[in-house]
């Protein structure tokens, strides 16, 4: 399948949000924090810059993927002051039926681009539950390593 990504705005935040909620395949998984509106707001909050996580710095990006028109996955990175490194990916996550389909690869890239293209760092930052079998393997396929 073809996907197109692109940079998401404040109006794409609602669907990420189900996006997230759909990509966990067991329900009894699935964290603590993802109650739909209080997950929409948070991210509306990180997209205009009110609100980050720990040691988030200015700039900041979240890429959607398309298929068909319709998201199906998404990627959110900032600058940090986290771990002595410079950018973290925040967040990854993609509809079940899209996984495994090398589109998780296309999103890193595009946000490690997002990171070199303005110099904006070097090294990166992701934390993943370990329990998380996908993450990690995307995380380990794409050169990431663990640090803590």
């Amino acid at each position: 399948m073809n996907y197109s990504i692109i940079e998401a705005g404040i109006d794409d935040i609602e669907v990420i949000v189900d996006v997230t909620i759909q990509s966990f395949e067991d329900p009894f998984n699935k964290p603590f924090y993802l109650e739909r509106e209080a997950a929409i707001n948070r991210w509306k909050a990180y997209i205009r810059k009110e609100h980050g996580p720990r040691g988030a710095k200015d700039p900041r990006i979240i890429y959607v993927a398309l298929a068909d028109g319709e998201i199906v996955g998404f990627i959110a990175g900032h600058l940090t002051e986290r771990l002595g490194l410079e950018g973290e990916l925040e967040s990854i996550y993609i509809l079940p039926e899209h996984q495994r389909q090398k589109l998780g690869t296309q999103l890193v890239i595009a946000l490690a681009k997002w990171f070199t293209d303005s110099d904006r760092l070097k090294p990166s930052n992701q934390e993943t539950e370990t329990r998380n079998r996908v993450a990690v393997l995307l995380h380990y396929s794409n050169s990431f390593r663990k640090i803590v």
